[in-house]
């Protein structure tokens, strides 16, 4: 099937999250769809999700965090970049995914799947913590496609502070 013009799409704002441990590891999780629209889809992806209805970019990333990872009240840094783009559904419908890419820092790395939903516990199948030079060598998909540029910036907002 051809990609639908994303102009002509409803829009799906998410907030996603750049987590990088004392290390600069980004934490990233693997999805693979096994039935619907997307199955034998598979790939890594940064934490995050959609936002509420009203809800702040923030305050999303914040939620999702928690609800993703279990690190919660963590501060949520700066804003390192967003995109658009089009974007299949499990349920197979079509939207444009407005994302906004926040840095976030953590000394933790054990993550907790407790609030994780239904529909992730079946398609989120592992996390990791991966260097910058791995994300580099990887031959797997993974999302965002731009993930090695925010990974420099937050290299860069990193050394100003």
């Amino acid at each position: 099937m051809t990609t639908p013009d994303p102009h002509t799409l409803p829009i799906r704002r998410a907030a996603r999250l750049i987590v990088l441990d004392v290390s600069d590891r980004v934490l990233l999780f693997h999805f693979e769809h096994a039935e619907g629209p997307l199955a034998g889809s598979s790939f890594w992806a940064t934490p995050g999700g959609a936002l509420a209805p009203g809800e702040p970019w923030r305050h999303a990333a914040a939620r999702e965090l928690q609800e993703e990872s279990g690190l919660g009240g963590l501060a949520i840094g700066p804003e390192l970049g967003e995109c658009s783009f089009a974007m299949q559904l499990p349920d197979g419908d079509w939207v444009r995914a407005e994302e906004r890419f926040y840095l976030v820092r953590t000394t933790q790395t054990e993550i907790s799947r407790a609030g994780w939903s239904e529909a992730e516990r079946r398609i989120m199948r592992e996390h990791r913590w991966w260097s910058q030079d791995e994300i580099a060598a990887a031959q797997r998909e993974r999302f965002p496609r731009p993930l090695p540029d925010l990974l420099a910036k937050a290299a860069v907002i990193s050394a100003l502070r």
